[in-house]
């Protein structure tokens, strides 16, 4: 009997791997477009799945919460309001797929919130947006040189990665030079 106390047996710190799949995360998001699993599944799914998962654990073998900041409650309202438009929504399809998406944005801004408290860390999940913004550039070169890709955008002249669409390449390559530009 004397195994099974609580006194002696501890749980392992699941915080830096919890940060290290957020980091993978946060990694995929840039290139999500490009490499599917399977159809309609795209690798940042999995990736986030096993970063929720992991924040989970790590909060629940610590027992320890961050204190929400205010936006966090605003942000909450909105997904709650989002997610309540569906009852009188014209396309309750369109709106689920959109409710869907704010609900993991809300969880992505917790895992940061909770596994990346301090400056440092915050500064590597930039690098991992930067460094994953590096696949899309490739994948854009690679398209432009070879002349192949799924989407190649030749009726307006813009080669895209494979999977982009051009304008949503266009705001993943802007906010990269923003997150260069911070630090």
């Amino acid at each position: 009997m004397t195994l099974l106390r609580s006194s002696h047996f501890r749980f392992p710190d699941v915080s830096s791997a919890a940060f290290a799949s957020l980091w993978t995360l946060i990694f995929c998001v840039p290139w999500e477009e490009e490499a599917a699993v399977t159809q309609g599944v795209a690798v940042s799914h999995l990736v986030g799945a096993a970063a929720c998962v992991m924040g989970f654990l790590s909060v629940l073998i610590s027992w320890r919460i961050r204190r929400f900041h205010p936006l966090h409650y605003l942000l909450g309202v909105l997904v709650v309001w989002m997610v309540a438009t569906y009852c009188w929504s014209v396309a309750p399809d369109l709106t689920a797929v959109k409710a869907g998406s704010c609900v993991q944005l809300l969880v992505m801004v917790w895992l940061i919130w909770q596994l990346a408290p301090t400056t440092r860390q915050h500064v590597s999940l930039l690098a991992a947006y930067v460094l994953g913004s590096y696949v899309s550039a490739l994948s854009t070169i690679y398209s432009f040189v070879t002349s192949t890709g799924k989407n190649l955008g030749l009726a307006e002249g813009r080669y895209t990665a494979a999977g982009f669409d051009e304008n949503e390449l266009g705001i993943t390559s802007h906010s990269v030079s923003l997150c260069r530009a911070s630090y």
